[in-house]
């Protein structure tokens, strides 16, 4: 029998010489030469010195860029995504009550809302204010930070999967388009799941390449990990181990079956230690009411009929706090191929618009033109698989729930934005070459000028100020923690002006009524141009508005005309 290692090392080689050298037909595969002395993960080529020095240089770029689009958006913030208020609700429970409790009884997996409460320690104690700030800082500053980190394992990945020079453009675009960089500088769990995702899909496509027991477990440490923050983190488990016992039936990939057997119990049993407490906990696969939906619909039944958490994911009056820029279905009663037909358009619109309408044209290019890839590295078959059984999942749920939006699409924009960058760097290649034969003056960036003009096209859009369209919100918020009583009820559709008035610390607690006060309702209502059609709570107020009296009044400019928030005092 021959030695494994020694037999891997010479396929490994050989796959990296026939990856830098021209096709039989005169046809490159491009990605692979984007960078003179740049020969990829296959090469048999040692790393040296300045390999290192190389790489380190480049990582110092991602991180510098990725920290001036967080701290521009941190300081350019109105308010708090509304989504990102039940994080930080979860996180101020785990500080109040017992963990297993809060984590038994709340949507969200624990994952973000731990990293808001350990960032709120450090935040307390540097930035003394109202709690609502506080915990409003909190969270956006654990996203950020967890998004700077991301270009880390996104860089090595992107290495492994072509080279340094794919690496580092994927990595750079993925932090300015609109969709991914403006939701990792949020209040949002985006960017922690993010974040251990690629460190999983990274760690995968090396323990594949390499074969080591250590790879395969850190591959189910992370994916462990991004699944305590988002379910669907543990996709990249099963296509690992997919593509770990599906690599014995190509000759060139086989291993031992005893190596085999090893690396997939390193990888489930790393995976189990992590995600098995919550599980444990919960009883169940997932606490989040839109995945029991989808799961019920499939057939499967995790929990009790009676529950409260199932009774109120198969409302008809959709979660108050689901993030406003999706897209929704525009008659919920529809059934059958017009709801079919209408969760592919929707998931085909939300991955359009997290490319930036056009990134998607380049990835289709790049999966062409590097096909050579999918028979030389098999982690990108794992890439592949998170890719596909993502996408299925999400247009399963949106023909179930009728709901899809651009967050639940990043991953699947991570995982084809590597073949979006090669693309975009053979296009970019051959234009330099070509302006070159003429004479033209070509730098060493040539290559990456189109993944730039997308850059410098998609970034004004990203640096936008957040949510600054609901600063009025905040207004009325402030306002009200200044003049209600805490025994005075605010009933507020929008969340944040409830948010604001800091009646989220206060939730579950009896304050003190104050001597001789008379209870009053205070009801928060916007007129403007947007018309929030799925808010719950928007009739009643409505109702008990003509009830009361104006006693705040707001008026600001927005992108799409004049907007007014009015607080009504209305009598108990």
């Amino acid at each position: 029998m021959d030695n494994p290692r020694r037999s891997g090392e010479t396929r490994e080689g050989m796959a990296g010489r026939a990856a830098n050298s021209p096709a039989q037909d005169g046809r490159m595969v491009p990605a692979l030469a984007i960078s003179r002395g740049d020969p990829g993960p296959l090469s048999s080529t040692p790393v040296t010195d300045p390999d290192r020095r190389r790489e380190l240089g480049l990582l110092v770029v991602l991180l510098l860029a990725a920290v001036g689009i967080r701290v521009w958006h941190l300081t350019h913030t109105e308010v708090a995504a509304r989504d990102s208020i039940g994080y930080i609700r979860y996180a101020w429970q785990l500080r109040h009550h017992p963990w297993a409790d809060v984590i038994r009884k709340s949507e969200p997996h624990p994952g973000y809302p731990l990293a808001i409460l350990a960032v709120s320690e450090v935040v307390r104690r540097a930035v003394p204010g109202p709690e609502c700030i506080t915990m409003q800082l909190s969270a956006q500053l654990a996203n950020a930070l967890a998004g700077v980190l991301l270009v880390v394992p996104m860089f090595y990945l992107g290495r492994e999967l072509f080279n340094r020079a794919v690496g580092f453009w994927a990595a750079l675009l993925f932090q300015c388009l609109p969709a991914s960089g403006r939701v990792l500088s949020d209040g949002l769990s985006e960017g922690l799941f993010l974040l251990f995702a690629a460190a999983a899909l990274a760690s995968a496509v090396r323990a594949l390449r390499r074969h080591t027991v250590t790879g395969f477990a850190l591959t189910g440490l992370f994916a462990g990990l991004s699944y305590l923050t988002r379910p669907e983190g543990a996709l990249t488990v099963a296509a690992t181990g997919l593509v770990l016992l599906g690599a014995q039936a190509v000759p060139a990939w086989r291993r031992s079956w005893r190596r085999t057997l090893v690396g997939a119990a390193g990888l489930g049993l790393a995976a189990v230690l992590v995600a098995g407490p919550f599980i444990a906990v919960t009883q169940r696969f997932t606490t989040k009411p839109t995945a029991h939906r989808v799961l019920e619909a499939a057939g499967f039944r995790q929990m009790d009929e009676s529950t409260p958490e199932v009774r109120s994911s198969r409302a008809d009056d959709r979660h108050p706090l689901l993030a406003t820029l999706a897209i929704w279905q525009p008659d919920p009663d529809a059934g059958g191929p017009e709801r079919t037909r209408w969760g592919l358009f929707a998931l085909i619109m939300e991955l359009a618009k997290a490319t930036y309408y056009i990134g998607w044209l380049p990835a289709l290019g790049g999966l062409w033109w590097s096909r050579d890839r999918l028979r030389q590295v098999p982690g990108a078959w794992v890439v592949l698989l998170v890719f596909v059984g993502l996408a299925a999942i999400l247009w399963r749920m949106a023909v179930v729930v009728g709901y899809l939006s651009d967050r639940h699409t990043l991953l699947l924009l991570l995982c084809i934005i590597y073949w979006s960058a090669a693309g975009l760097l053979f296009v970019g290649g051959r234009l330099a070459a070509l302006l070159a034969r003429f004479g033209a003056p070509v730098g060493g960036l040539a290559p990456g000028m189109l993944v730039l003009a997308l850059i410098g096209a998609a970034l004004p859009k990203t640096l936008e100020p957040l949510h600054a369209n609901r600063s009025g919100f905040r207004q009325a918020g402030l306002w009200l923690a200044e003049h209600a009583a805490p025994t005075d009820p605010v009933i507020d559709p929008y969340y944040w002006s409830h948010y604001y008035a800091g009646r989220v610390f206060t939730e579950g607690a009896a304050p003190a009524v104050p001597p001789g006060h008379q209870s009053v309702r205070y009801v928060v209502l916007e007129r403007g141009a947007s018309e929030h059609v799925r808010l719950r709570l928007l009739p009643e107020a409505e109702r008990l508005k003509d009830q009361g009296r104006i006693v705040y009044r707001w008026s600001g400019r927005r992108p799409r005309g004049r907007a007014e928030i009015f607080i009504y005092a209305v009598p108990p």
